[in-house]
């Protein structure tokens, strides 16, 4: 049996929008993404725990980056 995929209800165009003092070269290290995961986050979006893990990296919270953070259902650890 499969598990379901997690949803992927935020996009890391917002993310790059907020963190744009960065280049792309910093902004891939410290989210410890290759290029190949980054275009495919680009296109699939990200999930909450992503979201968060991500915003915090670059020093920001993820409720400043997303204002539909609030809204979505906390992720259990």
């Amino acid at each position: 049996m499969s598990v379901p995929a997690a949803p992927r209800p935020f996009d890391l165009a917002s993310l790059l929008a907020a963190s744009s003092s960065l280049t792309r070269g910093v902004l891939l290290r410290r989210l410890r993404v290759s290029g190949t995961t980054m275009r495919q986050l680009e296109a699939e979006g990200l999930t909450v725990r992503q979201a968060d893990e991500f915003a915090v990296r670059v020093g920001l919270h993820p409720g400043d980056v997303w204002p539909t953070w609030w809204l979505v259902e906390p992720v259990a650890a």
